[in-house]
């Protein structure tokens, strides 16, 4: 459909031939098209690119915050200068080019930082540097770094985590990808929820990420700090490895249907998703059903989890219990890669076909005029007349 807007520059070439005729020239007719046409692919693949761009939200843990000292170093530098030296017989300087030593001592200021699993290093402050320390035991040792120091000799102390589940820095990053399900024809563009429905079914929007930390369990009901800080940390222990993240979506009182509208309402999750959707009663709190859906091609994983969700029917889910069996069968995981999804077509929304075609009519608009008062005409003379002088 989005091609239809190549006739546009021809129609405005058109226009311009039956109404400006005499103040175009004929290269200026293949000027506007052949702009035109290059602005519209380049305004085409932007729209696609921005429409097909998803965040992905990926886990990791910090394993060690660390404090660099402050160091010096001299760097040896010779710099050269133009002298006067003398003049000419003119009385004009003479100038000449001399050595001189502009050596200096560079200064390193302290920071701090968290290491991750991934080896990656985010900068922090003096006070979240002593926080953790205080709260992994208060011990720090020194890694010496070796420099080559001018007068301050600075290395590293550094603290590790201790190993605890409840004290481990969970860390949630964002990063966008090309996903090329969003924009095309799949199931979930056919299923596609609007946000009002997403209200009316009392769907849930992806949990913000706030200080580098999001919640894995979406629930309407208060669940305890130690299971929210076990399965961030689920998230955050196995995210890097096994390239997995996993959301825990409650519902109250609703049938197994709602599951497949929020699945639609997050487009399927991100390729590296597993959404585990549990139905149960408000009053109890009692398992009903189970679902859990992710792209993966072998779902292996998500049967096993369902299955040992489906073994707590009628009472309630034993949350840590269920995270160690997720973390304990983690090599049934495959997560799925999207660049399998290379073939799907994008297809552009009305929103996006309308702003395009503002664009090119107001490109050819533009073209347009430029062409109409410009110098030249059919002919290729100036068209200005007033150049002119009677005899």
């Amino acid at each position: 459909m989005e091609y239809f807007l190549l006739l546009i520059p021809f129609v405005t070439c058109g226009v311009l031939f039956i109404f400006y005729r005499q103040k175009v020239h004929i290269l200026e007719y293949v000027i506007t098209i052949f702009l035109s046409v290059g602005l519209f692919f380049g305004i085409k693949a932007w729209v696609k690119y921005t429409g097909s761009r998803s965040i992905e939200y990926l886990g990791y843990y910090v394993t060690s915050v660390n404090h660099y000292e402050q160091w010096n170093e001299y760097i040896e530098r010779t710099c050269t200068r133009e002298v006067p030296d003398g003049t000419d017989a003119g009385g004009n300087t003479i100038y000449r080019t001399e050595t001189y030593d502009c050596s200096y001592v560079q200064d390193h200021p302290e920071y701090y930082t968290y290491a991750l699993n991934n080896k990656e290093q985010i900068d922090i402050s003096w006070s979240t540097y002593q926080y953790h320390v205080d709260l992994w035991g208060g011990k720090t040792y020194k890694i010496d770094m070796n420099r080559n120091y001018h007068t301050i000799d600075g290395d590293v102390r550094c603290a590790d985590w201790n190993g605890d589940v409840y004290t481990c820095r969970c860390l949630t990053l964002t990063q966008g990808y090309t996903n090329p399900i969003k924009g095309s024809s799949s199931t979930y563009k056919a299923d596609k929820v609007s946000k009002k429905e997403a209200g009316e079914l009392e769907l849930y929007e992806y949990p913000p990420v706030l200080e580098k930390e999001q919640s894995a369990i979406l629930s309407k009901q208060t669940v305890s700090d130690k299971d929210i800080r076990k399965w961030k940390f689920l998230n955050a222990f196995y995210g890097y490895s096994h390239q997995i993240r996993v959301y825990l979506l409650f519902y109250y009182d609703k049938d197994v249907s709602v599951s497949n509208k929020q699945t639609a309402y997050w487009n399927g999750g991100n390729m590296n998703e597993m959404l585990i959707h549990v139905g149960v009663s408000s009053d109890s709190l009692h398992v009903q059903w189970a679902n859990v859906t992710s792209w993966s091609d072998v779902p292996l994983l998500e049967i096993n989890i369902r299955d040992e969700i489906m073994t707590y029917k009628d009472s309630p889910l034993d949350l840590h219990q269920l995270s160690d069996f997720i973390s304990t069968n983690l090599g049934l995981w495959k997560r799925k890669n999207f660049s399998d999804f290379k073939y799907l077509r994008y297809e552009y929304s009305m929103r996006e076909f309308i702003f395009m075609t503002l664009l090119m009519v107001i490109i050819s608009a533009i073209l347009a005029r430029k062409v109409i008062r410009n110098k030249y005409h059919l002919h290729g003379v100036n068209k200005d007349d007033h150049h002119s002088t009677a005899c």
